[in-house]
């Protein structure tokens, strides 16, 4: 027991990491798969199979194309991102031989309006429940609900949610659309995060730009879609790094200390009741594309998204799939579930 423990918190350390590069100078192949990544602040070299996803942020330098190609066909997208764009630019390999064809019942999934509203009514209602630190009264979501009715209530929730956030930032009266550095930072962060779920959507043959919530295919709509459960989470860790800026003009400044944390919140351990595990965050993104795929695939009849979660009683659900984490066994996991989960309301 005290071997599967160690091997499982060595798993937990060795897990892939994304990468942010602001102001990218050079990429230089050292040998092998490992790189070497210039960038305004420092220099990185490390090897590809440990990078989940890389996000270059602002101006880059001349980039050898031979570089980004190998770099993209070992498996791992590139984000770039701009404060004068509103979309970023994504870089993967595409899509690879598929015998179960998931594409196709993406597709068909997404023109049934019955599965349609009830992914929407699923990502929304997780959604509010990781915003609830912020607004604890969550609005409801009756299942005859439209999309468009959804979408009202979201609109209406959030408006709410943000009202109080820039309220926390001492900013009152500002609101999520408000140009500054908040905005700045929390458009970076987003697209930061969106790169980690771009290789697991990609990796599991989904199409990152036919989404359900966010229904236009001339970006990745799939993408934003399976944040939406989690942005309150980070929206939390957020508004801590930026109370701790001192410097409330420096725009990059302000970007650079949330993305660090938001990296290092990744690898923080949580709790999440679905699968009944103990998992990095980072792995709750691996876990709603598993979660969507089983759906579509109608390996579960309904939509379940892994959250972070209290520990309590019950019995425990059928689930299909697991997460890479530690579950329930013969250990001190339940007193370990309730420590990672401490925080929690």
């Amino acid at each position: 027991m005290k071997k599967h423990r160690q091997s499982m918190e060595k798993r937990f350390k060795s897990s892939k990491a994304p990468m942010w590069l602001p102001y990218l100078q050079s990429i230089e192949h050292v040998t092998g798969d490992t790189f070497r990544f210039t960038y305004n602040g420092g220099v990185e070299e490390t090897s590809l199979k440990s990078i989940s996803s890389i996000m270059l942020y602002g101006e880059y330098g001349q980039l050898d194309t031979r570089l980004i190609e190998q770099i993209c066909l070992s498996g791992v997208p590139i984000v770039i991102h701009k404060r004068n764009i509103p979309s970023p630019i994504i870089i993967s390999s595409g899509t690879r031989r598929d015998q179960r064809n998931t594409l196709e019942m993406q597709i068909i999934k997404r023109a049934n309006g019955h599965s349609q509203r009830h992914i929407v009514r699923k990502i929304l209602a997780a959604k509010f429940y990781s915003m609830r630190w912020l607004c604890p009264e969550l609005p409801s979501l009756d299942k005859q609900m439209s999309i468009k009715e959804m979408r009202l209530i979201e609109a209406h929730y959030s408006k709410k949610y943000w009202a109080s956030y820039f309220k926390e930032l001492g900013l009152k009266g500002l609101s999520r659309r408000s140009d500054g550095k908040v905005k700045n930072a929390l458009d970076a962060a987003s697209k930061f995060l969106s790169g980690l779920l771009l290789r697991w959507i990609t990796y599991h043959h989904l199409s990152p730009f036919h989404g359900f919530l966010h229904q236009g295919t001339d970006y990745p709509s799939l993408v934003y879609d399976l944040i939406e459960p989690y942005r309150g989470e980070f929206d939390r860790i957020a508004l801590g790094a930026l109370l701790s800026i001192n410097d409330p003009n420096n725009n990059t400044a302000s970007i650079g200390i949330v993305i660090n944390e938001i990296k290092k919140a990744l690898d923080e351990h949580v709790y999440t009741g679905l699968t009944r595990q103990i998992v990095t965050r980072h792995e709750l993104f691996h876990g709603v594309v598993l979660a969507l795929k089983s759906y579509l695939m109608e390996n579960t009849r309904r939509f379940m998204v892994p959250t972070i979660d209290k520990p309590n009683g019950g019995r425990p659900r059928k689930i299909p799939f697991r997460l890479y984490g530690r579950q329930a066994g013969r250990t001190d996991f339940w007193k370990e579930a309730r420590l990672v989960s401490g925080d929690l309301e």
